[in-house]
């Protein structure tokens, strides 16, 4: 009896994928939740029908679609690409909601997320440490979606975690917002800092990447990092970003464009913080 036919080969893969499936949803329920939830209740916002809103978040939708195509045209000329495909932009009425959606049970108020092909808004973003961050919110998580979609899901991943987040900050100017920038230089020079990698994971763990630090200390020292790169040398750094948006290798490139290498150039970083 032939047991290694095309269809035992795929059946036996079927039933793995089904048990490895399985397996993660008992781990990380939290998923099953996100990918199963509705959006039918979301409302089209009358002046962009991307725009889509909760009940009782027709005011944070009504700021959301003024600044989108400002949002929009800022990203695609920072980034040096354009979108692929047509998104969705989905406004939410709550932390939780939101936070059910990215299937993510964070005490830190996330307040915007990019996540399979459409972005999404939590009133966060609205008031974060007292301030109305929207139109960065928004900036930040455009940036994210368009790396995705120029990438796809696997080459994504492999662009380290502080460059996706100090990259998106950079051109928000957001991230790390209540942190003072001395607080953060005193913080990179102890070696509290994230962990500078020079590829990122597929299967990788933000929490490990940030190395013990803060959420929002994370963002101030991963933008401060990236501003540093890009005021470096601006010109090589959008060939670098040109070369890693089509799916070139991201330290490989970074080396040829920037003429260091990634740790190299975190040594001059903290080199050049410690002499001011």
């Amino acid at each position: 009896m032939k047991w290694f036919t095309t269809k035992n080969v795929f059946m036996i893969l079927l039933l793995m994928t089904i048990l490895l499936v399985t397996l993660f949803i008992m781990v990380r329920p939290n998923y099953w939740t996100a990918l199963t939830k509705s959006k039918d209740h979301f409302i089209e916002h009358s002046n962009n029908s991307r725009i889509l809103y909760e009940p009782n978040a027709k005011e944070y939708s009504d700021k959301i679609a003024d600044y989108f195509p400002i949002a929009l045209n800022i990203i695609k000329e920072k980034q040096l690409k354009t979108f692929l495909k047509p998104f969705n932009v989905y406004v939410c009425n709550s932390q939780k909601s939101h936070n059910e959606y990215l299937g993510e049970n964070i005490q830190f108020p996330i307040r915007g997320t990019s996540l399979r092909g459409d972005v999404y808004i939590a009133p966060s973003a609205f008031n974060f440490e007292g301030l109305d961050t929207h139109k960065e919110t928004l900036k930040h998580e455009l940036s994210h979606l368009l790396f995705r979609q120029q990438l796809g899901f696997f080459k994504y991943r492999k662009i380290p975690h502080w460059f996706h987040e100090g990259f998106g900050d950079y051109l928000a100017g957001s991230g790390g917002e209540g942190i003072k920038e001395e607080n953060a230089i005193n913080f990179i020079l102890s070696g509290k800092h994230f962990i500078v990698q020079e590829e990122g994971e597929i299967f990788g763990s933000f929490p490990k990447v940030m190395n013990g630090i803060s959420y929002r200390m994370f963002h101030k020292q991963a933008k401060m990092f990236v501003t540093f790169i890009v005021n470096s040398d601006s010109l090589s750094f959008n060939t670098f970003l040109q070369n890693i948006q089509e799916g070139n290798n991201f330290s490989k490139s970074f080396q040829e464009e920037m003429n260091m290498s990634i740790s190299d150039m975190w040594t001059k970083f903290t080199n050049q913080l410690d002499s001011n």
